[in-house]
């Protein structure tokens, strides 16, 4: 149950019903933000369901976004002009804030954000990132994350969800897809520099990630 003060991150698909239990005479008012991240095949962070996750009046991430949380209200009632463009970038700071308490207390438990709130998975994961084109193996991803192999793999797969050489075939793609949509034409190129030997292999591994073929994507973004 809420109370008043109270938040709570409402994962996509997810309905939400509220009943009120208001004293007479007083109104009762939910403030909502929703956020769009876009199609779930080119974002990571949609991999997994979030769970619910509440955020009390009292607790540590509330008091750390209070002043975010004031100027959101404030700007929101009062309609003046401008207001819009206001909320919308205070929605999105109040965003990134949010996911980087919810890491820093480890409030979500499964997927990418919950392996970048361990700090050696954390490793492991950004050197992916900044590094799609290296040959990465588990070998050296748990290095950079200072584990043993077997226990690094293990503790990736049940913490982020996929292996970890999934989890780079998946972020390879994504930016092939994202280069794609942007204009990128010329596949043997794109699949070098992401660290294929041959676009036939490039080709199936965006196939089975995306969901669709390099062409489709590209089709689709011309009508866009």
């Amino acid at each position: 149950m809420l109370k008043e003060g109270d938040g709570v991150w409402l994962p996509s698909g997810h309905e939400l019903e509220v009943l009120s239990t208001q004293v007479e005479g007083i109104e009762t008012h939910l403030f909502v933000c929703e956020f769009d991240f876009g199609t779930k095949a080119l974002n990571p962070l949609l991999d997994m369901e979030w769970q619910w996750i509440p955020v009390e009046k009292d607790s540590d991430i509330a008091q750390h976004l209070l002043p975010l949380t004031t100027l959101l209200l404030m700007e929101s009632s009062q309609s003046r002009c401008g207001y819009q463009v206001v909320v919308e970038r205070l929605a999105e700071a109040y965003l990134v804030q949010m996911l980087r308490l919810f890491m820093q207390t480890q409030k979500i438990q499964l997927g990418l954000l919950a392996g970048l709130s361990d700090v050696r998975l954390a490793r492991a994961i950004v050197s992916i990132h900044e590094h799609p084109q290296y040959a990465w193996q588990v070998a050296s991803l748990a290095e950079k994350a200072g584990m043993s192999r077997s226990v690094f793999s293990g503790l990736f797969k049940r913490t982020v969800g996929v292996s970890p050489m999934a989890y780079l075939t998946s972020w390879r793609m994504r930016l092939a897809a994202q280069r794609i949509k942007n204009g990128d034409k010329n596949l043997a190129i794109l699949s070098d520099e992401l660290g294929y030997q041959s676009e036939a292999a490039f080709r199936r591994a965006f196939k089975k990630v995306i969901g669709a073929t390099p062409r489709e994507i590209n089709r689709h973004a011309r009508r866009i």
